[in-house]
């Protein structure tokens, strides 16, 4: 008996530390936080913990790195004590000085080369010169949208001999970037928020986080699942109808990028009529008879009247949307909008505007050469385009 009895408490003692474990294992909670401090954009992040002042400490550690790529990749302002891309963008004396930076902004340049590679071009950062005049037309017509306007052609033709991406000079030893060309100027909009989000993702996941979504405006990024093992679910907005979703897909440790031309746009007359009289007005022939140049607009255009008859005028609108075709130097026409799926948030940031200044069949090609890469195109008749793999996330 004795024997018997010493079995079944040794027995005891090996069972009851195996449901103690089991029962005290801690359970998460999750949580959510809005931030407008970065990128311009609003930053949602969503993560589980067991308390919520271990989520606390994990965004600000994520507010942290966000902060820190945010100065290092802006064009538009300096910061004390940093060497970011507005100082790289300056000229001294007429020229690019060899500036010492972050080794982060080197190998964001890096990765943009290969991006720039990757897309044939589509997706390139040294095409600055050619952004900031479409920044500045589209800045003003924003401010004043009766005297909008598309900047002259000779302007952007001019500007993009200034964009060849081998003049970005990378020394990976000494950590310093070089404008070979000094009317070259970086701009990284269409790729630096995906990669610094990446970035942080990558790092919660060396540190062994998960169930972490982070949302850089738009550019979202899964780390892991939920906190009960299910798959986070996220919509594609309808670009014909942002109320709607197009699709909703379901995503473990994947990035979604959508790049759309209803995102950022200004509105620009190209043509009027009188609903009266034969009064006409066209962007390109202009009104010889008034002796008004082409591509130019009347300043009377910005009433309501006739100049002939005083009747109503009748204008017709177009959106001119921010993402522009290197080739055409126009924005790129054909589509609403191309939604990327891929582990690497930066690459997702990075194809989807090389995708959308593609042909759907140029682009499609792409996507299904590349493994882990999906993506869908809304086109202007809104139709969708699926690549090949496209369906395995689509929410079930």
């Amino acid at each position: 008996m004795m024997k018997k009895a010493v079995a079944l408490m040794a027995l005891v003692a090996i069972i009851l530390p195996l449901l103690c474990g089991c029962v005290t294992e801690e359970k998460k909670e999750q949580y959510k936080a809005f931030s407008f401090s970065y990128f311009d954009t609003v930053t949602t992040i969503i993560g589980s913990e067991s308390s919520e002042a271990g989520f606390s400490e994990e965004l600000n550690n994520i507010y942290a790195m966000l902060d820190e790529y945010h100065r290092l990749f802006d064009i538009y302002n300096e910061y004390e004590g940093i060497n970011n891309l507005y100082t790289v963008n300056q000229l001294v004396d007429g020229e690019h000085p060899t500036v010492k930076v972050d080794r982060k902004i080197i190998d964001m340049l890096l990765t943009a080369k290969e991006m720039y590679t990757l897309t044939g071009g589509k997706m390139n950062v040294a095409m600055g010169s050619v952004l900031s005049i479409w920044h500045d037309y589209r800045t003003a017509g924003l401010e004043t949208p009766n005297d909008a306007d598309t900047p002259p052609m000779d302007l952007l033709v001019e500007a993009a001999k200034h964009t060849d991406i081998n003049d970005i000079i990378i020394d990976e030893v000494n950590s310093t970037v070089h404008l070979a060309d000094p009317q070259m100027t970086l701009d990284v909009g269409a790729f630096a928020k995906g990669y610094a989000v990446e970035m942080v993702a990558q790092a919660l996941e060396a540190k062994g986080k998960d169930n972490y979504v982070i949302n850089v405006g738009g550019n979202i990024r899964t780390i892991g699942t939920k906190a009960n093992g299910s798959k986070w679910m996220t919509g594609i907005e309808n670009p014909a109808n942002t109320e709607e979703y197009i699709e909703y897909v379901s995503l473990a440790g994947e990035a979604i990028v959508t790049s759309g031309s209803y995102q950022r746009y200004y509105t620009v007359v190209v043509s009027a009529k009188c609903s009266s009289c034969e009064w006409v007005y066209d962007r390109e022939a202009g009104i010889p008879e008034q002796n008004v140049a082409p591509d130019t607009l009347p300043s009377h255009l910005a009433g309501v009247s006739c100049p002939l008859c005083g009747s109503r005028i009748r204008r017709i609108s177009k959106e001119l949307h921010h993402i522009i075709d290197g080739e055409t130097l126009m924005p790129a026409e054909g589509l609403l909008s191309v939604s990327v799926i891929c582990k690497d948030s930066g690459m997702g940031d990075g194809l989807s505007t090389a995708l959308f200044c593609m042909s759907v069949e140029d682009g499609m090609a792409l996507v299904n050469s590349l493994e882990g890469v999906e993506a869908v195109w809304v086109t202007e008749d809104e139709v969708k385009h699926y690549s090949t793999g496209f369906a395995d996330y689509i929410y079930k």
